[in-house]
């Protein structure tokens, strides 16, 4: 598998530490431009493949699966394009629910896409 996780907050950290253990061929890191450095770092450490700033460059790299590590406000922007992106993606989201049209949304945008991608979303 080829793993792309998205932050470099202390969920990643947590993650990074037993990874190794899910028989991970790659390990991509996406960050922001503003926390690059952090994300250099954590390449360095767990050794890593490489690190994106850009999402859609990830999206169109050749990761397989998806675990979005970002807060919670931006789980539903994040998964939404991954479940919307043109190549098939096993995408990993769990998110906070802030309204429950949000929640309908996603599940909705998932089961129009089930032929295309499995996900596993934890509500």
């Amino acid at each position: 598998m080829k793993l792309g996780i998205l932050g470099t907050g202390m969920i990643v950290k947590d993650v990074l530490t037993m990874y190794h253990e899910l028989g991970v061929e790659k390990t991509y890191l996406f960050s922001t431009k503003k926390s690059k450095s952090q994300a250099l770092e954590l390449m360095k450490k767990y050794h890593l493949d490489k690190v994106y700033t850009d999402y859609d460059e990830l999206l169109q790299s050749d990761v397989d699966a998806i675990y979005c590590a970002l807060p919670n406000h931006l789980h539903y922007e994040f998964s939404k394009k991954a479940l919307a992106s043109s190549t098939e993606k096993k995408t990993s989201f769990s998110f906070s629910i802030f309204s429950f049209s949000t929640g309908i949304s996603i599940i909705s945008l998932e089961q129009e896409t089930k032929n295309k991608h499995e996900t596993h979303t934890t509500i």
